[in-house]
């Protein structure tokens, strides 16, 4: 099997990846710890370490901006809001809608057979 290009230059970047992330995680490790020990006993400094570099938080949010509906563009946040509410609050309804117009039996209509 021959290794192309690509796949060394790939393999050397997993293996040069793997180590930085380690190096990385190391020095925090070791700064952490040197934090810790210049803080002592005093709680708050402690506490601060702790909130600052141990307890990770995602605050991801996906904002939207724009929403197509029936070709009409809405830009507005509360009508942004509003159609994503409506269109929320009628999914089962229109589900229920489509299982009945197609005659798909429901279980109590299976059972009675």
């Amino acid at each position: 099997m021959k290794i192309y290009p690509n796949d060394l230059y790939k393999n050397q970047f997993k293996l040069l990846k793997k180590e930085t992330n380690y190096i990385i995680r190391n020095s925090k490790q070791e700064y952490v710890n040197n934090q810790l020990t210049k803080a002592g006993t005093i709680t708050r400094k402690i506490w601060e370490l702790i909130k600052n570099n141990l307890i990770t938080r995602k605050k991801e949010t996906n904002i939207i901006n724009k929403l197509k509906i029936r070709d009409r563009i809405i830009t507005s946040p509360l009508d942004i809001a509003d159609s994503l509410n409506t269109f929320f609050s009628e999914v089962a309804l229109n589900l229920q809608k489509n299982i009945i117009s197609q005659n798909v039996l429901t279980f109590p209509e299976c059972c009675n057979n």
